[in-house]
């Protein structure tokens, strides 16, 4: 089987493009708790459950990544013949 090494470096610009996306958010949800009213405690639950939900999967996705990248580095190169 041959590696399509096009397919694989679109693939990892299409994750550098959504990570840098996703670095450029605003910082938008501080102003939004902070009006008066702003949720019940059934929606505030919701909320805080997403938020800590996202904390997570972020850091997981960069343990992975720094450990992925951590791997490729140590596999040896060679020259397909």
């Amino acid at each position: 089987m041959k590696h399509d090494i096009e397919m694989l470096d679109k693939k990892i610009r299409k994750l550098n493009e959504s990570i840098s996306e996703f670095a450029k958010l605003p910082p938008g949800f501080g102003p939004i708790i902070h009006h008066a009213g702003w949720t019940t405690i059934a929606e505030w639950m919701y909320f805080n459950g997403g938020i800590d939900n996202l904390q997570s999967q972020i850091e997981t996705a960069t343990e992975f990544c720094k450990r992925l990248l951590e791997g490729a580095k140590k596999v040896e190169t060679r020259k397909d013949t």
